[in-house]
């Protein structure tokens, strides 16, 4: 609510009641009057409140805003970095309004101000009484991407979202809920972890007031669980703090809460929607998710979102009956799913990530065991649930690669570096494969940047030191065994290295040595007993 330009704002800036007038463009006098509005929140709210009265009243608003759309978007048209935001997949975010217009505000005010990912927002309204059509008729008027579908009477939260996904021109759908907040970042992160994977069809942000493993808990002294924003502003503080601490953290979920839900349009409508039957809401979320599922999709988190919902604005506002529509509602659901556990979709009992944290732990010790068709069966339940789990990924990398399919393991190798770039074990695998492929370079150059990073890297530091056999650098080869070998004495692996090598230029007396090394770590290595039983 301020204004630095006569020519644009006169007759509708009156200074103190509908913004703060600032005469000419003195950088000192707008810092001043920022400073005074952020400084006085309500007093920054009052004059805001009014400035969209005034504008409402005298519907001013869409008759500028066509011109400055019209004439800002030939100026961005020949920008590099527009062109490049919209060759990014549209969204369209759909958000049923019935009545709670002080919440509809807010979270338009939010959305616009902190949404700058290519969007389009397709407000469906299920027949308010309060002012919202008016408030709406206004918005849409003044932004060329907004678009309103007026219904008579309330459709419900299904029917409404279904009709406005069917007006939606994105390739994703977003439906959220019109008592919300977003902040900064939030729809770019959104995306990016719906793009993480083709397998992946849906996407939700963790919150303060969601049911399931969406919340957001938080320690502290007092043992309290609540999100400390005491208003909008501290919201905006609190999402940055959160979207820092949880930066690329993307985690599977059985299911997702609908007041913030984005799907690729190609499976909402293959999928034919929400469940019109569960009319004004709850359960068809649950159900939604469930039909994803079916479909073979993964549904996950992305923990670094936080967006505030305030709850259940609509049932409250409107005064309806939330517990006996959620009665209703799930005796609908337990007669279409009776053989779904509520519990086991909440994951009350134990996380989804805690489940495939352990199915990829029992993976990767049948694939060490050589029980490689259970560990493949393992691994690809996991990436059912969750195709980013990079363990999975490998442990896949590792079966072909044993298997002798060094073309399959290379490509499953390369998804997991692709997850998790600087992660230890998959690079020294495909240092693995550029030797059985004879590239030692590339070998010794992954292997390099391992050690850069952790020098005490044992497995890396023994492969080197293969590698530098393999090229016959001996000494160098020798001096990198030896060094682990003070580091570590009781390290059989490279033990057993060195007695080969010295078998080849028969020291006997050190091949017995080290294989009396080996055996003393690892009783049950046969190869080394059978070749120390061969030379006496």
């Amino acid at each position: 609510p301020y204004s630095f330009c006569s020519r644009l704002t006169a007759g509708s800036v009156i200074d103190g009641e509908t913004g703060l007038f600032v005469e000419k463009e003195d950088p000192d006098l707008w810092y001043e009057k920022i400073k005074y509005l952020i400084e006085h929140p309500v007093e920054r709210r009052r004059i805001q409140q009014q400035a969209h009265d005034y504008v409402r009243r005298e519907r001013i608003l869409g008759r500028k805003a066509r011109r400055w759309y019209d004439l800002y978007s030939r100026v961005l048209a020949e920008s590099t970095e527009t062109r490049t935001r919209e060759k990014r997949p549209l969204v369209s975010i759909v958000m049923l309004t019935f009545n709670a217009l002080e919440y509809t505000r807010r979270c338009v005010d939010s959305l616009s101000r902190h949404t700058s990912y290519p969007h389009e927002v397709v407000f469906v309204d299920n027949g308010s009484t309060d002012g919202t059509k008016d408030y709406l008729r206004d918005v849409v008027a003044a932004n060329a991407n907004y678009q309103l579908i007026d219904n008579e009477t309330n459709l419900g939260f299904s029917a409404g979202n279904n009709r406005g996904v069917k007006a939606a021109g994105g390739q994703y759908v977003l439906l959220l809920n019109n008592d919300v907040l977003v902040a900064d970042g939030w729809l770019e992160s959104l995306v990016s972890a719906l793009e993480r994977d083709e397998r992946i069809g849906m996407v939700g942000p963790v919150s303060n007031y969601v049911s399931g493993r969406q919340r957001l808990v938080l320690d502290s002294p007092a043992g309290s669980p609540d999100v400390p924003c005491q208003d909008d502003e501290s919201y905006y503080g609190f999402a940055g703090t959160v979207r820092t601490a949880n930066r690329g953290k993307v985690t599977p979920r059985r299911r997702i809460a609908g007041f913030a839900m984005l799907i690729r349009k190609a499976l909402y409508d293959d999928l034919g929607g929400l469940d019109e039957r569960f009319g004004s809401g709850n359960y068809e979320d649950d159900d939604l998710c469930l039909r994803v599922r079916e479909k073979g999709c993964a549904i996950m988190v992305d923990e670094s979102t936080f967006i505030h919902h305030f709850g259940s604005r609509s049932f409250k506002e409107n005064k309806i009956d939330y517990d006996a529509s959620l009665k209703k509602n799930e005796e609908l659901f337990r007669a279409k799913w009776p053989e779904v556990d509520p519990d086991w979709l909440l994951e009350k009992d134990e996380s989804l990530v805690q489940v495939l944290e352990r199915k990829s732990r029992e993976g990767a010790k049948l694939i060490e065991q050589g029980d490689l068709e259970n560990g493949r069966r393992l691994c690809e339940e996991v990436l059912l649930e969750d195709p980013t789990k990079v363990e999975a990924v490998y442990g896949l990398g590792l079966i072909a690669h044993l298997k002798g399919d060094l073309l399959e393991a290379r490509n499953r190798y390369q998804q997991a570096v692709s997850l998790k770039r600087e992660w230890s074990p998959v690079q020294q695998s495909l240092a693995l494969l550029d030797m059985a492929e004879g590239d030692l370079k590339a070998a010794q150059h992954r292997l390099v940047q391992i050690l850069e990073k952790d020098p005490h890297d044992l497995d890396a530091r023994r492969l080197l030191g293969q590698i530098f056999l393999e090229e016959e650098q001996f000494e160098a080869g020798i001096g990198v065994l030896t060094g682990i070998l003070k580091d570590d004495p009781n390290d059989w692996q490279t033990h057993f290295i060195l007695a080969s090598l010295y078998a080849e230029i028969d020291k006997m007396q050190d091949v017995k040595r080290h294989l009396e090394a080996v055996l003393a770590a690892n009783p049950d290595h046969a190869e080394a007993r059978e070749m120390l039983h061969k030379i006496g």
